[in-house]
């Protein structure tokens, strides 16, 4: 504790590759999910006060990095490893490679093993947004969800139900709970 001086000062813990140079940082209060709600009534812990960072990039590029809870960072990360080697990715790019970081000689923190990928989570399990995040609207760019989610866009039917539903316990969760978790992190950080 002393290194972080009590919590005053952040604790640089991981190292990840956004894609693009990062220009400016901006901290924002997420919303409330259901679940903080829940988690609040029942242990008597506000944990409604989180923050994530709001990044933009020079190539005009908008990110976010925000808090999970341990047990919803641990079920998302199962998910996303096991997405990485199920999934067939764009042009053979393995993205757990791409979220490395490189530098020059400098000494390296813990990798992208520390972060949940959003957008691989996403991109690969798009159907859960369409079917848990509002009605399907048949947009000038075809079918849509209330994000704006394009069915051409993401690979829609990338993962078929019953598959999910075998990742899903082969991870120890329910499809459920996954989607859960999604919908939680989206709503959370629907200030974007």
């Amino acid at each position: 504790m002393s290194e972080s001086w009590k919590g005053q000062k952040l604790l640089s813990r991981a190292e990840f590759h956004v894609g693009a140079h990062v220009t400016k940082f901006l901290r924002l209060q997420m919303l409330p999910t259901s679940s903080d709600r829940t988690n609040a009534a029942t242990s008597g812990s506000d944990k409604t006060n989180r923050f994530a960072l709001v990044f933009g990039t020079l190539d005009g590029s908008i990110g976010c990095i925000a808090p999970l809870d341990e047990l919803t960072f641990r079920r998302l990360q199962s998910l996303q490893k096991k997405l990485i080697d199920v999934v067939p990715h764009v042009a053979g790019l393995n993205p757990r490679s791409f979220r490395q970081f490189h530098s020059n000689g400098k000494a390296h923190r813990p990798g992208p093993d520390s972060i949940v990928d959003f957008e691989l989570l996403c991109d690969q399990f798009i159907d859960v947004l369409f079917e848990t995040c509002g009605k399907r609207e048949k947009g000038r760019e075809g079918e849509q969800n209330e994000f704006g989610f394009a069915k051409e866009d993401k690979n829609f039917e990338m993962i078929p139900l019953e598959e999910q539903l075998e990742i899903a316990q082969q991870i120890g969760t329910t499809r459920s709970q996954i989607i859960s978790n999604l919908n939680d992190l989206t709503l959370g950080t629907s200030f974007l």
